[in-house]
């Protein structure tokens, strides 16, 4: 008959055995989405494109290349400046539309408001096909998060909306919060300092940060400790340093302020650039 530890390491042996496979096509699906992105790239005063690693895949050419929420289809162009116009540069050709334009301004989700030399205003989706600029912006519906916060006097707990759980209180002890839509996890405040709760109200981030930014649908949040802001993740592990005095998310990228300089880091926190 095997033993405890025998039926221990056994059931360990069949869990690794079960996950790992997972496990390894997340991590191949996060390495092919890193490499197939393009995120401004400077050297100089030329900008090009790199991979989320910081590889170059366009070589510094143009005065400016911008970000783009879809910027790992292929499908969907990138915008470059270029002698004061504005450009198309295309993914698959790999080369500049000759057409330029006073302005593009990227609207996320639905596409390009465009601003011609000469002419009026029109909009293109975001495989460049003409499209009503009324239409371009679209409201998103949420089911909301199958938890919620009740106040006793001046404090909160959570309650719940899950069917299983639903005559569950936990006791209100928070000062106050915020809960994402559609979030399993709530940033908590008390005493002045904010941490980071999953749905069972566990405490995964400690109450050390004077301010807290929970991006939804992701593993990080922007937090301010000793007045300099930082990135950590949901392990309260830095992955972007604590010295910068402003950093905020821009289409897919964290952009990080210090004095009058920016610096612009990837998904996967590596430093691509920084601008004055």
């Amino acid at each position: 008959m095997p033993n405890k530890f025998t039926k221990e390491v056994i059931t360990i042996v069949i869990t690794l055995m079960t996950f790992a496979p997972i496990w390894g096509q997340n991590i191949r699906m996060q390495k092919y989405f890193q490499e197939q992105s393009y995120f401004p790239y400077r050297i100089g005063d030329k900008w090009g494109f790199s991979d989320g690693f910081g590889k170059i895949k366009v070589s510094p050419q143009f005065d400016r290349t911008f970000p783009s929420p879809l910027n790992s289809y292929d499908e969907y162009p990138m915008v470059v400046l270029q002698n004061n116009a504005y450009f198309f540069w295309n993914k698959k050709e790999k080369n500049r539309d000759t057409t330029g334009y006073k302005h593009i301004k990227q609207d996320y989700p639905l596409g390009y408001r465009i601003t011609p030399f000469e002419g009026e205003k029109f909009c293109l989706d975001f495989r460049k096909k003409p499209i009503d600029c009324s239409t371009i912006f679209c409201g998103g519906s949420y089911s909301g998060s199958d938890f919620h916060f009740y106040k006793v006097g001046n404090k909160y707990g959570i309650a719940y909306n899950n069917f299983n759980l639903k005559k569950i209180k936990l006791p209100a002890v928070w000062d106050s919060y915020n809960l994402p839509r559609e979030s399993a996890f709530a940033v908590v405040e008390s005493n002045g300092k904010k941490g980071l709760i999953n749905k069972l109200g566990k405490l995964i981030v400690p109450l050390h940060y004077d301010e807290m930014d929970y991006l939804n649908h992701s593993a990080v949040l922007i937090v301010k400790y000793q007045d300099k802001y930082g990135v950590i993740n949901k392990k309260n592990e830095v992955v972007i340093p604590f010295k910068y005095d402003s950093i905020r998310r821009e289409h897919g990228t964290f952009r990080a302020q210090k004095g009058n300089l920016s610096y612009y880091y990837s998904p996967v926190f590596i430093k691509l650039y920084q601008e004055e």
